[in-house]
């Protein structure tokens, strides 16, 4: 088998994207990098029971950082972000996490904190957020919900006290929130069929929110990330991109490809939708999308673009 890739000219050899879980105690459902204050990089990847770091640039070590035995399912994933120094953790069925300096991840503490689907920070910077979705706070379980943390504090989370506030996406678009990703100075979520843009600021609602469109939607939490100031995401109808202005398709005549192969993966198990994957390649231009399947790390296709040749 031949693996290409769209360079800034034409079309080269890539690596293959592969997932190594051999060292996990089990599969992979979650994963991220993310840089502290200082520039340091870190790695973090969960599983059913657990969270590890795993050593950079070469990933050959892995550390167990978990602080409990978690409750991880194909179904309820890992989401993560980053607060300054705080490397953030959730599931649906565990209470954020947290960790910084310290051996392991701790609980922020039990509810009204959440346990969700997705986490993101949003905000201005000034003024930033914790953000969770499709979120349990203990007594309310909302597929469609948000909960957004205090100002500028990811362990404040009753509302009504230092801008602490939670809500409904309520429409006429059925279904969860799908993904989730802090977009300038706000927030963009998706349901599976509809899009969101949430900005902060209002005197009476501390959050706002835009319905962008009817009928785009993203597949899944992973499947969404931002570059060069333009947010990417990928839908079963096709791959978009959002500058702020409307979204529209990504270039090339791959779509309905992809329309086909997507929803005939998720038709055999929606779990494979928290397994789609987008990563932005910067230093090569190029937009990875790759098909997940919960049963395992095989990429069943994927799609790449680069965004200097447009190819």
């Amino acid at each position: 088998t031949i693996f290409v890739m769209p360079t800034d000219k034409g079309f080269g050899n890539t690596v293959r994207l592969t997932e190594n879980s051999a060292a996990l105690n089990s599969q992979s459902l979650g994963g991220t990098s993310v840089f502290k204050t200082d520039g340091t990089q870190r790695f973090f990847v969960g599983t059913a029971t657990k969270l590890y770091e795993v050593s950079a640039p070469t990933p050959t070590t892995l550390t167990d950082r978990a602080g409990i035995s978690y409750s991880a399912t194909t179904t309820d994933t890992w989401s993560f972000t980053q607060f300054g120094d705080v490397t953030l953790a959730i599931n649906k069925q565990n209470f954020l996490q947290q960790i910084n300096a310290g051996a392991a991840f701790a609980a922020v503490g039990a509810a009204p904190v959440p346990k969700a689907s997705i986490i993101t920070t949003c905000g201005p910077t000034t003024a930033p957020f914790v953000m969770a979705f499709d979120y349990n706070d203990g007594t309310n379980n909302y597929r469609d919900g948000w909960f957004a943390s205090g100002l500028g504090d990811y362990t404040g989370w009753v509302t009504g006290t230092n801008s602490c506030v939670n809500g409904r996406l309520l429409d006429d678009i059925p279904g969860p929130i799908t993904a989730a990703i802090g977009f300038r100075d706000g927030v963009i979520a998706w349901k599976s069929s509809g899009m969101y843009y949430g900005t902060y600021g209002d005197p009476t609602l501390i959050w706002t929110w835009q319905r962008i469109s009817s009928d785009i939607g993203c597949v899944g939490k992973n499947a969404c990330v931002k570059a060069n100031d333009v947010v990417y995401w990928a839908d079963t109808a096709g791959i978009w991109m959002f500058d702020g202005s409307y979204p529209h398709l990504v270039p090339g005549g791959v779509h309905s490809y992809w329309s086909t192969q997507t929803t005939t993966l998720i038709a055999a198990s929606a779990t494979h939708a928290n397994f789609f994957h987008l990563i932005w390649d910067k230093p090569k231009h190029v937009l990875h999308v790759l098909a997940g399947n919960s049963s395992g790390p095989s990429i069943p296709y994927g799609y790449s673009w680069n965004s200097v040749s447009g190819l």
